[in-house]
């Protein structure tokens, strides 16, 4: 059994570089309905396909979460994407325009 976790955005994205067994779900609203998407990210990699989905995503109601996978539980993060979207920019991934 595992958690829902928020307000720990800083917590995962600091934390990124170890955790090797994360994955991103990103629910949107999209023609009045709900829509989801996710990227898988472990090791890192696939960080700039989840930099193009935010950025598509920015202006749209949507929720990101970081689902992190244990030996024991899995836990889910309910992250915010602006804070996500600068970090990946920071890392070097993405446009920073």
């Amino acid at each position: 059994m595992g958690h829902v976790r928020v307000g720990e955005t800083e917590h995962v994205l600091e934390r990124l570089k170890w955790f090797t067994h994360i994955w991103w779900l990103i629910v949107y609203e999209e023609d009045g309905g709900l829509e989801y998407t996710y990227v898988q990210s472990s090791c890192k990699k696939n960080l700039s396909a989840l930099w193009g989905v935010l950025k598509r995503l920015q202006g749209k109601k949507h929720l990101v979460f970081a689902v992190w996978m244990g030996e024991h539980r899995t836990d889910l993060f309910l992250m915010e994407p602006l804070k996500v979207v600068k970090y990946l920019e920071e890392l070097g991934y993405g446009d920073k325009r």
